[in-house]
């Protein structure tokens, strides 16, 4: 089997907080040798391999969206190494990665030109974007007027504009129109089953079936459970019941 991700000896240290602090502001400020450290994530040895769809759960706080962003390149890891063969592709959240002050159309372009798109493939493909996540109309809007689940829209489409390798996604389609869930959700299917390799959080495993091999729990900042997707359903369920 090909490797296409690998974390060796990966563990993110934070100082303790004073008063509440974006988990961001915290590992910005680890090297205050002055304070005091916490770990938040650690993990010894972790691989993906070509071919893998792999469901990542775990209750909220517990480390799930830090390992993926971790895995992404987003967090700096404190010690360790993490490799990925390709960039990964990210969906995080409500859009993480666009511009506040740009528009919805000079969104769409850096972030084509930033995945090394063709100058001559960006008009096309930017038109299909706006289609898809319908901001045909607002395309001069600024990205920040826009509401949560368009900023959502936009992210995951323009994420999935292109073949993904590595494909990382953390429950980017939590709500919106009927109509546009189910167009959403399809391209989704299609998408992942064309990555080289996927991760998929959720808080939902059960709607994964049929759509990952593995399942990995992460738990307190560690892997708690790497293994069989069905097996690691029936795990996880376990563990709060």
């Amino acid at each position: 089997m090909k490797k296409t991700v690998e974390f060796k000896n990966v563990e993110l240290l934070v100082p303790e907080a004073e008063r509440p602090q974006s988990l961001k502001s915290l590992i910005l400020n680890f090297r205050d040798v002055n304070r005091k450290k916490r770990k938040i994530l650690s993990i010894p040895h972790f691989v993906a391999n070509e071919g893998d769809k792999i469901c990542v759960v775990g209750r909220n706080g517990n480390g799930k969206t830090t390992f993926l962003k971790v895995l992404s390149g987003i967090y700096p890891v404190s010690c360790g190494t993490v490799w990925t063969e390709k960039k990964p592709t990210v969906v995080l959240a409500a859009g993480i990665g666009l511009e506040e002050e740009l528009s919805v159309a000079e969104n769409i372009n850096l972030s084509l030109i930033i995945k090394n798109v063709k100058k001559n493939d960006i008009p096309i493909l930017a038109e299909s974007i706006l289609d898809f996540c319908e901001l045909s109309d607002d395309r001069y809007k600024q990205y920040k007027h826009l509401s949560t689940g368009f900023k959502s829209r936009l992210a995951f489409a323009i994420a999935i504009s292109e073949k993904p390798d590595i494909l990382v996604l953390d429950e980017v389609l939590g709500g919106g129109d009927e109509f546009f869930m189910k167009k959403a959700n399809a391209k989704l299917m299609d998408t992942i089953n064309i990555s080289s390799t996927a991760f998929i959080a959720t808080h939902a495993p059960d709607q994964m079936l049929g759509v990952c091999n593995r399942l990995v729990m992460i738990d307190k900042g560690q892997v708690l459970f790497d293994g069989p997707f069905e097996e690691g359903v029936k795990f996880y369920r376990s563990c709060y019941e």
